[in-house]
């Protein structure tokens, strides 16, 4: 991806995507990972990794106990925001 948004130049963006029931097609994984790219697009940003966890419970799991999403929280030097 191309950064055209020079007030943040090299910006690198984690898109994370969480179901607690995969059955809701409405917020279905394909639909926030779209969502997600297409909010890196307006930022400017390089999307450098998904962070996919499905099943899991917002309400019963903390990000950072999270299978993907804790582990790129280990290195908050490879992205500079998360979407």
């Amino acid at each position: 991806m191309i950064n055209t948004n020079n007030d943040r130049p090299g910006l690198r963006a984690l898109v994370a995507v969480r179901l607690s029931v995969r059955t809701d097609e409405s917020t279905s994984p394909k639909r926030q990972r779209e969502a997600g790219e297409a909010e890196a697009r307006r930022l400017g940003a390089e999307v450098v990794g998904y962070a996919e966890d499905l099943d899991v419970s917002a309400t019963r799991t903390t990000p950072f106990e999270r299978p993907e999403l804790g582990d790129w929280l280990a290195r908050p030097d490879d992205f500079d925001v998360i979407i």
